[in-house]
C-alpha cells in the first residue's frame, strides 16, 4: 500500500523465470506466480536446499523475502492478483498472506548477494525511504 501511495504500480509479466523482477518508469514488474497447494512445499523445499548449501545463489529465498515484504494482508494479495503477479489456487487470500509471512521465518541469507538489490535501491530512491 505504501508503494502504491508513492505512485508506484505493479504489473505481472510472463517470463521463463518465475523470479524475474524489474523496476522501470514507476512500475514494478514481477513474473506471474501461481500459488497452489503444490507451490507451498516446492518453495519451502527450495529455500531449505538453499539454506543447506551455502554456495547456492539464494534466488528463491530472496524472491520469497520480496513477496513477504509486499504482502502483509489479504488486501495486498488482492492487489498483486489484480496486477497479474499472483494466480491464487489456495482457499483464501489470507492463506496466501500467511504462507508468505511464514516462508522466510528463521532463514539466513546474505543481503549483499541479493539479486534484487538494485530493484530495492531504485524503488527506495523514488519512494524516498529505505525499502531493503
Amino acid at each position: 500500500m505504501k508503494l502504491k501511495r508513492a505512485g508506484l504500480r505493479f504489473a505481472g509479466k510472463n517470463k521463463c523465470s518465475s523470479m524475474d523482477v524489474s523496476f522501470k518508469d514507476g512500475v514494478i514488474e514481477i513474473s506471474t506466480l501461481s500459488i497452489s497447494g503444490r507451490t507451498v512445499p516446492i518453495l519451502r523445499n527450495l529455500i531449505a536446499f538453499e539454506q543447506c548449501y551455502p554456495f547456492t545463489n539464494n534466488h528463491v529465498t530472496f524472491f520469497a523475502d520480496l513477496m513477504d515484504r509486499l504482502i502483509k494482508t489479504s488486501r495486498h494479495v488482492s492487489i498483486l492478483e489484480e496486477a497479474g503477479i499472483l494466480r491464487i489456487g489456495l482457499n483464501s487470500h489470507e492463506e496466501v498472506a500467511y504462507f508468505f509471512h511464514r516462508l522466510c521465518m528463521n532463514v539466513y541469507y546474505n543481503n549483499g548477494k541479493n539479486y534484487l538489490r538494485n530493484v530495492y535501491n531504485n524503488v527506495a530512491q523514488v519512494e524516498g525511504t529505505d525499502v531493503a
